[in-house]
């Protein structure tokens, strides 16, 4: 039945019934024999067709509920019983850190732990923690404020700094800003992400009125890059997209006018409480610990 079930959770996780069985390593017809069987034990549908298209039954979807949480305590407790020599770690990154300061965290976590076989990933903040809920991941870097769970614990990792760009071109109205003589324009992240609500309390007092959002930090960047407008973004992502004379730092100094500390957006790690308890990834945890501050305080 553990088969049975795992094809349930994998077939509601993925695109289409091609898509599950591919990533279960079986044939459609294995996949859909197992999903039947399961059907036939509890007495209820758990698929019905809308076109060609399969799809989850409502009892399917609140069957769902119950059994993800239980069968990622159930991989929690495999996986703390395996071999060290055989050490897997999902782990997931969110988009504007994997594409700054998070591949190279990934690039030296592999050359420190040679024996662990990272399966690495990356989404949204929100997507992050849904999977880690539901135990397709270990442990997630997130942006924004992550509340934890009975499932999950959240560990801060760093505050890092808010950069702008400076769109090309547009050096004027930088410099203008800059003297305090007028406020700045910008584009930045987009309201529903995690991210916004950190930066949203203080566009008055950095002068910086948002005109433009975007799904993508990097987004963001490139537009600057090419002249469409000044970007708010993450450090990380400014040290990848612009040159270092076009995007200053939001802290105390860099403008004329007064301000108060840095404007940043905090970092956390998030785990399953079994998977942080287990010592090999507890090691893991405390070397990203180390090197996040070292990679993004500079």
């Amino acid at each position: 039945m553990f088969a049975q079930m795992e094809s349930l959770i994998v077939f509601a996780n993925s695109d289409s019934m091609a898509d599950a069985a591919a990533r279960l390593r079986v044939s459609q017809s294995a996949l859909s024999k197992r999903i039947r069987a399961l059907e036939q034990q509890l007495g209820y549908p758990l698929l019905e067709h809308q076109g060609r298209r399969a799809v989850l039954t409502v009892p399917a979807r609140q069957l769902l509920q119950d059994l993800e949480p239980l069968m990622a305590q159930m991989a929690d407790v495999l996986r703390a019983r395996t071999s060290p020599d055989k050490t897997r770690l999902g782990i997931a990154l969110a988009d504007a850190i994997m594409v700054s300061w998070g591949a190279v965290l990934m690039a030296d976590l592999a050359r420190e732990f040679p024996d662990i076989s990272f399966d690495i990933h990356s989404h949204r903040t929100a997507v992050i923690v849904e999977r880690l809920s539901r135990g397709r991941y270990q442990m997630g870097i997130c942006t924004g404020n992550v509340s934890a769970t009975d499932g999950l614990v959240v560990m801060p990792l760093v505050d890092e700094p808010m950069s702008i760009i400076c769109g090309t071109g547009m050096e004027a109205q930088f410099v203008a800003w800059q003297r305090g003589a007028t406020s700045l324009e910008v584009c930045c992240i987009e309201q529903k992400s995690a991210m916004w609500a950190f930066l949203a309390p203080h566009f008055d007092a950095w002068h910086l009125s948002p005109v433009a959002t975007l799904e993508s930090s990097v987004g963001v960047a490139r537009l600057a890059a090419e002249g469409y407008c000044h970007a708010l973004v993450p450090s990380g992502v400014a040290n990848v997209i612009a040159p270092v004379q076009t995007q200053v730092r939001l802290q105390p100094g860099s403008v004329s006018f007064p301000v108060q500390g840095r404007l940043e957006r905090p970092c956390s790690l998030v785990s399953r409480k079994t998977v942080i308890n287990h010592p090999v990834y507890s090691r893991v945890y405390q070397y990203i610990q180390q090197r996040v501050a070292q990679l993004v305080l500079v």
